[in-house]
């Protein structure tokens, strides 16, 4: 078994975890689409700069360009979106825990266009992790003295829509580009394809509505700043990583592999507000472990 990409799918896993957290204030601050918008255009030129100075461009099959578009539309932008507002609204951890849905939407995405098989056992982790996120956002309640992390802003159906929404996006986004990995597109160059796309969509939509394509700031600037760095884990790090996984194993494994942030969010959690995180959590988390124990031995 090649560890490798393993590795990659948990280091993703840990990266997501980490930025959920830091992008929790900012995206408060700044808004979904706005927060979304700095850390596109922003990670958008750090990313092609960094693959024009070496040499990635040249990896790029231009053939696969609708693949290239729905991987940055769909996989990033409605993602990130859907996700912002699932984290302004429930918090970073209910909305790492909805994401991981992704790993579910994943496995019949691939089992019915790639034609990938898993085993019974790998089947069986993926029920069980899916169960295990279930259980944790069901038995959960918020405390009256909830710290703020852990707060409901208004309708939970909007939350879990909104988290669900953002796991099938990154699915779709990340699957599109599976074939042309296989072929010798560069990781990181996929990443930097992804966010070009979603920038020039972005623009777009400002263009159609008529607002400024650089919002105004005003005193948000250092919120701005410190988007940046969750959209840099995210955008680049952590979609750079699981790219790289798919690419070389079972897409279902490495998306299961790489949905462990709810679990690897809480002793960061815990970390900032010393609040018991509650029994429906830890009984979710055990059970996601188990699974993804079934899934990484099959």
């Amino acid at each position: 078994m090649d560890a490798l990409p393993i590795y990659a799918a948990l280091g993703a896993s840990t990266t997501w975890a980490i930025a959920a957290i830091i992008a929790y204030s900012p995206t408060r601050s700044l808004g979904a689409f706005t927060f979304v918008k700095i850390q596109v255009l922003s990670c958008s030129i750090l990313v092609l700069s960094f693959c024009f100075l070496t040499d990635r461009f040249n990896t790029i099959d231009w053939g696969y360009w609708p693949a290239y578009l729905v991987s940055g539309v769909v996989g990033v932008l409605i993602t990130n979106i859907s996700l912002s507002v699932c984290v302004r609204r429930g918090g970073p951890r209910r909305a790492a825990l909805l994401s991981t849905s992704k790993a579910l939407f994943a496995a019949v995405i691939s089992f019915v266009f790639l034609g990938e098989k898993m085993s019974i056992e790998s089947q069986l982790g993926c029920i069980v992790v899916t169960i295990g996120i279930i259980v944790a956002i069901v038995l959960n309640k918020p405390h009256k003295n909830s710290h703020v992390l852990e707060s409901v802003d208004g309708s939970i159906s909007i939350i879990i829509g909104t988290g669900l929404l953002a796991g099938f996006s990154q699915a779709i986004g990340i699957l599109a580009l599976k074939k042309p990995i296989l072929e010798g597109l560069d990781p990181i160059m996929a990443a930097g394809i992804r966010l070009s796309v979603c920038s020039v969509a972005i623009i777009c939509f400002d263009i159609l509505r008529q607002e400024p394509i650089f919002p105004k700031l005003e005193n948000n600037k250092v919120m701005a700043l410190v988007a940046i760095l969750p959209g840099f884990m995210g955008y680049v790090v952590a979609a750079g990583l699981l790219l790289y996984a798919v690419g070389q194993r079972n897409s279902a494994e490495m998306f299961i592999l790489s949905s462990l942030s709810p679990i690897l969010i809480i002793p960061f959690q815990w970390i900032i507000t010393r609040q018991n995180i509650g029994l429906g959590v830890w009984l979710g988390t055990f059970l996601v472990v188990v699974g993804t124990y079934l899934l990484v031995k099959s």
